[in-house]
């Protein structure tokens, strides 16, 4: 358990695995933390460390990593997470993130390209569309407390204990405004990621939905990818003896190649 002071947030990470290892840094999704393991990694990471130095993150505004700026953008979190992989002096390094996460790495991708060996995408997006603004709608902070009053109560636990009470409604708006405009990848974008990919998501996953999983992978070059039937957003922890197996097999692919 950890602190590094990136741009202008004090970030908290984990890390586990042999550190002469091959780094893997791996980052929750949206509204997650380390503490949450529907959204993270937990279920994967013991088997992860058997083979990577294993760095998993709290990113800005979430759980114990402060967010002075106010507002979330992926540009911002990109940015974030080149200072963290620069700053630890991992590069280049892989990289799986869920969800925001997961977009964040694909924003990486087309902006600091040298930083990635490899990149895995868990449930993103690369434009909105209805699905999403549905799905979006039902994470308003008003409107998660009355249809899913337990998610409520646990976003509360899990961030207000570090930001003070009633932190997690500002969050979810942010993470809201954020989504509901962003990403906005063009076919063109997603043709210039020249960094090995992969994309996995739920059959039934409201925001990589099959048009955007076909998207990927028509013009991602080379993009592999994996679609779990009868599964929604967070495959990585409901399908984690499906999933864990076949990111091990990619990554250990990619440092053959490398």
């Amino acid at each position: 358990m950890a602190f590094v002071h990136v741009n202008d947030v004090k970030l908290y990470y984990e890390e586990s695995g042999a550190s002469d290892a091959t780094p893997l840094v791996l980052m929750h999704g949206g509204s997650g933390s380390l503490d949450d393991a529907e959204a993270g990694w937990s279920a994967l990471i013991p088997a992860f460390a058997e083979h990577y130095r294993v760095l998993a993150l709290e990113h800005r505004g979430h759980g114990r990593t402060d967010n002075p700026a106010g507002h979330l953008s992926y540009d911002l979190l990109a940015a974030d997470l080149r200072a963290f992989v620069d700053t630890l002096e991992l590069g280049p390094v892989h990289f799986a993130g869920v969800s925001d996460g997961g977009i964040t790495g694909l924003r990486l991708a087309l902006d600091y390209p040298d930083v990635l060996t490899s990149l895995v995408c868990v449930g993103v997006n690369f434009r909105v569309d209805e699905s999403i603004r549905q799905a979006l709608r039902q994470a308003e902070p008003e409107t998660a407390e009355r249809l899913f009053p337990e998610w409520a109560a646990d976003l509360a636990r899990r961030h207000d204990r570090h930001r003070g009470s009633g932190y997690w409604r500002e969050l979810m708006r942010q993470i809201v405004s954020m989504a509901s405009s962003s990403p906005d990848f063009s076919e063109a974008d997603l043709a210039r990621i020249g960094t090995p990919t992969l994309f996995i998501a739920g059959e039934t996953d409201p925001f990589a939905n099959t048009e955007q999983m076909i998207a990927f992978k028509r013009h991602v070059p080379g993009a592999e990818w994996l679609i779990v039937n009868n599964a929604w957003h967070t495959v990585q922890h409901s399908h984690a003896a499906l999933v864990g197996p076949r990111i091990l097999d990619f990554l250990h692919r990619q440092r053959l190649q490398g």
